[in-house]
This record gives C-alpha cells, structure tokens and sequence, in this order.
C-alpha cells in the first residue's frame, strides 16, 4: 500500500465458521511512531519515514476503545511527546 489513508482489514481464521471473522482499521502514512507505556504515561517519539528527521509540533491524540480522546499532546523539537 503505497497510498496514505485509513484502511480496513478483514480476517478469518482458518477452520472458523463461515461468518466469523474480525475487522481492524490501520492508516498508512509518512510518519514512524514508536511508543512505550509506563504506568501512568506514554512515551511517544515520530519521525519522517522519508528522511528520518523528527517530526517537531505533531498533534498527537490517543483515543481508548470507543474511539473516544483519552490522552493528548504535542511533540517536541526532538520528534519526543511525554502523555499523561
């Protein structure tokens, strides 16, 4: 996939009946996210897949299951955004 964009995947498991099967939404884009979670905090770095750069002022948002905005922040100079 070379395109940007929200994507849906449908799956099914081998040997499973015929109507079961699990869905999972994923984007593509120029953005790498490596995260780590802590106890009470997210450790969050971005970088430019293309160049390798840090992405410095990136909005980030973490939403919980029901899609609803549970934590927030905005990256460093340094690509870096602390949660909590």
């Amino acid at each position: 996939m070379q395109e940007p964009g929200l994507y849906v995947a449908v799956m099914k498991r081998a040997g499973s009946f015929e109507n079961e099967q699990e869905t999972s939404f994923f984007t593509v884009s120029g953005i790498g996210l490596h995260t780590r979670a802590y106890k009470d905090k997210l450790f969050v770095h971005t970088a430019s897949l293309q160049s390798g750069e840090p992405i410095k002022n990136l909005d980030v948002r973490i939403l919980d299951a029901k899609g609803e905005l549970f934590l927030k922040g905005a990256t460093d100079g340094n690509g870096n955004a602390l949660l909590n």
